[in-house]
This record gives structure tokens, sequence and C-alpha cells, in this order.
């Protein structure tokens, strides 16, 4: 559970800190001359380069020499990475104890605000891998920079490291006689973070369309939505329906439009001269029937039946039940029904709706605004019928008396 916890807050910190312009920052000093500035070395606040700036300027107010210690790359990984050594910064970790050193977990371009302030030049520039080979003459400010050997692993070099700074400040402090701060820092932050930029995906239109249309040698169809429903569940079709059997005669047509579950047999009347009738629709499946409803539309030759009022055929094997909520159909004439050829370039004619006048909602609406209107009638009559009082009060003549019995 603590390592989980631990590599949480290495994972929160990595996201927080992972800028290549944002590095760990390190202030030594032994001295406590800055005992003042108390940052709080919270990973998840970057410090700004200003405020960076403004310690440089209260350092060099404060004390006789400082120090500066740069990697080429560094992170905060780095800092809290371990071996079997454990901790490759043994001084500075003393130094943290102690209160001596000061950590700035994520301080904003640290090196280019240094360099800006102190220049780095040929005297005052040194590249160590140890600090026996340095000789250190009086200056106001220096700058060391760290050479790697080729086969020493990462926390190796650093450990190293943490050597050649302890020495050079000891040397250092022994050289000048007043306070000596250090900062130890990087030019780049290896451990780079982008931030994932999310493309909004626009999503796909909702299919709001689903009429399916189907042509026969003897009739036309459009469905639109049909549905199946039981008591659990419910499923939409948007299935392309097909014509799975067709027989017709100069009386009857029927015409069985097939889904995968289940088939739907339309019974056309075609007796009569001026006007065709569908008579009934019957719920099949595997070739048996299982559900009839009479329908009993009709419509002139070349005219096609419409309507909007949801049509129910109730399976009475399973309670299930299959809903049309809207459909159009128009068997074609009788003589094009006779030539048994081919319709599929007719299309569908004039339309006869199912309620094309009044509707039950319709009917209502009316009937309710029937009612206000008789409430509103009734209110103007009693007011139009008020009778005000003939006589009033005057204050220069004596009150009215009203007699009551």
């Amino acid at each position: 559970m603590k390592v989980l916890k631990l590599n949480l807050i290495i994972i929160l910190i990595h996201v927080c800190c992972g800028h290549k312009d944002v590095l760990p920052t390190f202030l030594l000093d032994h001295s406590n001359v800055l005992k003042d500035i108390d940052i709080p070395p919270n990973p998840f606040s970057t410090m700004s380069s200003a405020k960076f700036a403004d310690i440089i300027r209260e350092t060099i107010k404060r004390t006789e020499g400082i120090i500066i210690f740069v990697e080429e790359l560094l992170s905060f990984e780095e800092i809290t990475a371990k071996d079997k050594l454990g901790t490759p910064f043994t001084h500075l970790r003393r130094g943290l104890i102690e209160r001596k050193v000061k950590f700035f977990p994520a301080v904003f371009e640290p090196y280019k605000v240094l360099a800006q302030i102190f220049h780095s030049l040929h005297y005052n520039t040194f590249h160590l891998d140890s600090a026996y080979n340095l000789s250190l003459k009086s200056a106001s400010y220096i700058y060391v920079f760290f050479n790697d050997y080729e086969n020493e692993t990462r926390t190796m070099a650093l450990r190293r490291h943490d050597t050649i700074i302890r020495d050079v400040y000891m040397n250092m402090q022994e050289l000048q006689r007043g306070p000596i701060v250090a900062f130890y820092t990087g030019k780049t932050n290896p451990a780079v973070i982008e931030k994932p930029r999310f493309i909004s995906i626009e999503p796909m239109p909702s299919v709001n369309n689903l009429d399916v249309t189907v042509v026969s040698e003897g009739a036309m169809f459009r469905f639109s939505g049909v549905t199946v429903a039981t008591p659990t569940r419910r499923a939409t079709f948007n299935q392309m329906p097909v014509v799975a059997e067709e027989t017709w005669s100069r009386n009857k047509l029927s015409t069985k439009v097939a889904y995968t579950d289940f088939e739907l047999l339309f019974n056309f009347d075609l007796t009569r001269q001026d006007e065709w009738v569908l008579e009934n629709i019957a719920l099949l499946e595997a070739g048996e029937e299982v559900g009839r409803t009479n329908v009993f539309a009709k419509a002139p030759w070349n005219w096609s039946y419409a309507c909007g009022e949801p049509l129910q055929i109730v399976n009475t094997r399973d309670g299930s039940s299959i809903a049309i909520p809207r459909y159009r159909i128009q068997p074609l004439g009788p003589s094009i029904i006779l030539r048994n050829g081919s319709s599929s370039n007719v299309t569908f004619g004039p339309t006869v709706n199912c309620c094309p006048y009044f509707s039950v909602p319709i009917l209502s609406c009316l009937a309710i605004s029937l009612l206000c209107l008789m409430f509103l009638a009734q209110g103007i009559t009693v007011l139009f019928n008020c009778a005000s009082n003939s006589k009033f009060d005057d204050p220069h003549n004596p009150p009215l008396v009203y007699e009551t019995q």
C-alpha cells in the first residue's frame, strides 16, 4: 500500500513538474544568512522566474560568494531515484535535515535566470569530474559543470556530483571570509510531459429516418420504425424487409413481407371497381400464423393509404407484439397486377389519410377550447349586467338614508 501511494505521488509530481522549462533547484546556505526565506517545497506549485530572481538578488546582498552547480539534464525523478546504496544525494539530504539546504521542487527556467544575472566567463567557469583538480581564486561567483564517465550509471554520476558539490563548497568557504551560498540546478528537464490534446469528435448523426420502402409486383409498402415489444425489452428493426411470397387473382391479393424473425401477410380485397380494401394483416412465424389484425383500410384505385397511428399485431404464442408506428400502402391497379410483370418504376399516388380531418387530440383541443369560451362568455355577461348606484353621498347635503325592514 505504501509503495502504491509513493508511486501515485511520483506520478502526480511527474505530471506537474514534467516540463522542459521547470526544474528542481537546491539552495545551499550553511551560514543561514537566508533563514527568513522559507518557501514550502510543494511540488505542485511552480516558482516563477521573477520570484526566483528576487531570491537571487537577496542572496547577492547578504553573501560574499556564490557557487552555481549546473547539470546538463536534471529532473525530479532523478532526485528521488535510489539504488542499492540509497539516494545519490547523501550530503544534500543531510543538509536538508539540518536545515542548511533549501529545496525548490519546481522552478521555471532557473538556469536562464542565473545566466542573466551571473555571466559565465572563461575564468569563472569550471568543468569538473572531481574536486581535486580545482584551483579556486578569489571570485564573487563561479560556475561548476560536471564531466561524466562513459561506464557509470546516472545514479553513480549523481552520487559523484553530490561529493563534488560538498568539496567545492567547503573549499570556497575557506577561500572567502564571508558567507557562501550555492545553487544546484540543471539546464533542461529530460522528463518532458506534454498535455494531451483532445480532438473533439463529433458524434455520428442519429438516424431519425427509419423509413423503408418495399415494392413488389402487386403492391408498394413504406414502413417507419417497425418495433418488436416484449414485457422486458423493445427492439427497433431498421433492416430492409423483402417480399417472400405474393399470390393474386382478379379479386384477391396476398403479399408476404419477411423480416429476419417474422413475416407480415397483407391481404387485399380487389372486388370493388372504384376502390381497393386492405382487409387484414397476419403475423407469421416459421410459416405459421400466430396473430392477425383487421384493418379494413380502403382508398380509390391509384391512391395510397397512409396512417400515422400505430398499427399493432399481437403474437398469441408468446404475448409479444409487432408495432408499425407509420405506414403507407398501395396495391397496384388490376391491369398491372394481372400482367404479372415488374412494377419497380411505379410510385405512390395521392394519399388517403386514416384521419384526414379530425383525430382524438384535435377533438380534445376543440372541446376544451369550447368550454373555455363558454366560461369567458358567461364572465363577460356578468360584467355587463352589473348595475351601479343611482345616487351618491354629497358632503354639502344631508346623507342618504336607506330604510331596511
